[in-house]
């Protein structure tokens, strides 16, 4: 589940990049989704897919505390801040 999300979340942060976004190169939307995936879902992104590695290595349930802690403390962290 962990590497799925990662993945999901990991493509998500690079898809305003790609020539798919909407509009013009880097437009309007495509600059706030940018800057979005660089601040939300890339972190989490990379924390998904280091606790899934973790757990598919390990075979324990801490990686699953930890990703719980990582998502909630970015979130409060980003809202906190707007």
């Amino acid at each position: 589940m962990e590497l799925t999300l990662a993945i999901v979340l990991l493509l998500l942060a690079i898809w305003p990049f790609s020539g798919f976004c909407s509009g013009r190169a880097l437009g309007f939307d495509c600059e706030s989704w940018a800057i979005f995936g660089v601040n939300v879902f890339a972190p989490l992104g990379m924390l998904a897919l280091i606790s899934a590695i973790f757990y598919l290595t390990k075979k324990v349930v801490m990686p699953q505390y930890i990703l719980l802690l990582g998502f909630v403390l970015l979130m409060v962290f980003w809202f906190s801040n707007i």
